[in-house]
């Protein structure tokens, strides 16, 4: 799927009716990829009055705890984008995750507002 004035494919897929047998039985199936970055650096957050979370995953692989925090502040009410720093996309929060699962969160300026060791130390505190 292709929306005018969007030069991304924002929607994908296809059947995979072999995909599914390869794991033990063969049945008919479909599916489909939603690509949501293009809307989001189209769509401006700051009249919304929802806050824009923003997990940089550049910094690692440790998927639970970027789709944990992901869910965590899904839970609260923000949008939450999981991203690598190289797409620009509008943010009020931003949480880089390194490599050994500490987090840092930076303001819409890119100040640093403060370091945890994990995710269960940034959820001790009042956001």
């Amino acid at each position: 799927i292709a929306v005018p004035s969007i030069n991304e494919i924002v929607l994908s897929g296809g059947r995979y009716d072999s995909l599914i047998g390869k794991y033990g039985k063969n049945l008919p199936a479909i599916g489909f990829g939603i690509n949501i970055l293009p809307f989001l650096k189209k769509v401006k957050h700051a009249g919304s009055g929802i806050p824009v979370v923003s997990i940089d995953l550049a910094g690692s692989n440790d998927f639970e705890t970027i789709f944990r925090l992901r869910d965590f502040f899904s839970l609260q009410g923000f949008v939450t984008i999981v991203s690598k720093s190289k797409h620009k996309v509008g943010f009020d929060l931003k949480i880089k995750v390194s490599s050994n699962g500490s987090l840092k969160l930076f303001n819409k300026n890119n100040k640093q507002l403060g370091s945890f060791k994990n995710l269960s130390e940034l959820q001790k505190e009042d956001l």
